[in-house]
């Protein structure tokens, strides 16, 4: 009987172990997903304002390129919040 239950228990965590990898991996998958279509966008930005417009398109270019950074990286602390807490729910 015991060793049923530890059976059953290890098959249960090694099924959770499993599904958190393929969240996981989806979640990756994802985010470079984003992360390519974050690029692409930036680079037209930054084509336009040095295109089409003087010194000034120059500063307003580096002062969304520094917010833009700052608000990736909250998004990705956050991300990595929950991946952890998910981590410590499952395993």
């Amino acid at each position: 009987m015991i060793e049923v239950r530890n059976k059953r228990y290890k098959t249960i965590q090694e099924a959770k172990r499993i599904w958190l990898n393929v969240f996981l991996n989806s979640y990756e998958v994802q985010l470079q997903e984003y992360d390519q279509r974050y690029e692409n966008e930036f680079l037209q930005l930054q084509s336009h304002l040095l295109n089409n417009t003087n010194i000034n398109g120059s500063c307003v270019y580096e002062q969304i390129q520094q917010h833009m950074n700052c608000q990736t990286n909250k998004l990705k602390q956050q991300v990595s919040m929950k991946i952890r807490s998910l981590r410590g729910i499952l395993i």
